[in-house]
């Protein structure tokens, strides 16, 4: 994730305005202004500044905007590392190509996941996570902008909530049902129509089962 939409994310999150990050960050709301159009990124001291304002980990902003590995740091016993991706995967990516489209990685406290936790990981199996845009899953609780967890391990049932991708469209999170050969996608908003893929017509890969969502609302 870029750093002003990671910035935008969490000055909502905290409810914080531009010029009081401004003020306790002692910058001028212009250059917070610049920050969030992406114009330019801060430089160390004022990452360190933006870090004691937002009470964020040192290492989760570093690791978020690729400055170091996810074996920089040590862990605290209660976090865990899950790797964030982009919202580019060709369809034709088997899934254990997925670290290949890493942006980021995002520091959760293991007490908010509802499994065990090790090293991106689920007894062995692999986590990541993915944010979600648009309103079609909002019957589900699942918001635009909400963190996403999912695993491309675990197999997808008729009614899932499953992250797909779609030719030439891009990622997708809906629910899934099987017929035949034939994949429908279902959104939980009324507003969208089912999604029906019909084989040889359009090419879909469903990437993973959806395991939670994390939303600030």
């Amino acid at each position: 994730m870029k750093f002003n939409l990671w910035l935008s994310e969490k000055l909502k999150e905290l409810g914080l305005t531009q010029r009081k990050l401004a003020e306790q960050a002692g910058v001028s709301p212009a250059t917070v202004s610049r920050w969030l159009s992406g114009e330019f990124e801060p430089d160390l001291t004022n990452l360190r500044k933006i870090n004691q304002v937002l009470g964020v980990p040192e290492r989760e902003l570093f690791l978020q905007l690729g400055l170091v590995g996810k074996d920089f740091f040590s862990l605290d016993e209660g976090e865990v590392i899950i790797p964030v991706l982009g919202n580019s995967i060709p369809c034709g990516k088997p899934g254990g190509d997925l670290e290949e489209y890493i942006e980021g990685y995002e520091v959760f406290k293991r007490s908010l996941l509802p499994f065990p936790v090790s090293d991106s990981s689920l007894n062995g199996i692999r986590a990541y996570l993915i944010h979600a845009k648009g309103d079609s899953m909002q019957g589900d609780g699942i918001r635009n902008g909400d963190r996403v967890i999912f695993s491309p391990d675990l197999e997808a049932r008729s009614g899932d909530i499953v992250i797909a991708y779609i030719e030439d469209e891009g990622f997708t999170i809906k629910r899934v049902f099987f017929q035949n050969s034939t994949v429908i996608l279902q959104a939980s908003n009324p507003a969208y129509p089912p999604i029906v893929v019909q084989p040889g017509i359009q090419e879909i890969r469903i990437i993973g089962k959806v395991i939670m969502h994390i939303g600030f609302h």
